[in-house]
């Protein structure tokens, strides 16, 4: 499953970029969250659709994008809360997941992200530090094979893989193989964006 797989086949709402921040996809669940369609946005710089502000206002968005120069640096990115500004220009509150997808140029490097909005009942919760109103959702994997994954997310090669964790390439292999099965993902990419969305890396 490639980038644009994963937003065109995810109930999210979900768009990609590519490393120059020009909007490459953007999906049906997108549109009814914010508003433009895909004929309005892809081709544009996704800082001036989105104009993504932190929870307390600072600017996120911008023709330097913060996520492409993480993915330069091969660091990882959690989970992070942006406001986003829809058609109307009102703000829109979400949970941000990120998941780069890697080729061997860097032009063509793709960020996936997916937004989850935040109901305004959530966002007093939080802020009053309530305690969450359910359990957390059960982690089918086991604590190497999340290391595994993590790392994977992190963009690690099997072979350096193996080294960080001081095991074999034929264990990490069995690994992801192991991954793959109980998130019944079909490559590598997809078990991240899986894990990713469910919260369990």
């Amino acid at each position: 499953m490639q980038a644009l797989d994963i937003v065109t086949s995810t109930a999210e709402a979900a768009f990609a970029t590519d490393w120059k921040g020009n909007i490459v996809a953007w999906n049906k669940a997108a549109e009814r969250l914010l508003g433009p369609t895909a004929r309005q946005v892809v081709g544009k710089r996704c800082y001036d659709s989105l104009r993504g502000t932190d929870p307390v206002g600072n600017r996120f968005c911008d023709a330097i994008c913060p996520l492409v120069n993480m993915a330069r640096r091969r660091e990882a990115v959690h989970d992070f809360k942006l406001n986003l500004r829809n058609a109307k220009s009102e703000i829109v509150r979400a949970d941000v997941s990120v998941v780069f997808v890697r080729e061997p140029s860097p032009s063509q490097l793709t960020i996936v992200h997916t937004l989850k909005a935040r109901e305004p009942e959530r966002e007093a919760d939080e802020h009053r530090a309530a305690t969450p109103a359910g359990p957390a959702r059960s982690n089918p994997l086991s604590r190497r094979e999340i290391d595994v994954l993590r790392l994977l997310a992190d963009g690690k090669s099997t072979g350096e893989i193996a080294e960080l964790l001081y095991i074999s390439i034929d264990t990490v292999r069995s690994h992801i193989k192991h991954i793959l099965r109980k998130l019944k993902a079909h490559s590598r990419l997809e078990a991240q964006f899986l894990a990713k969305r469910d919260g369990l890396i």
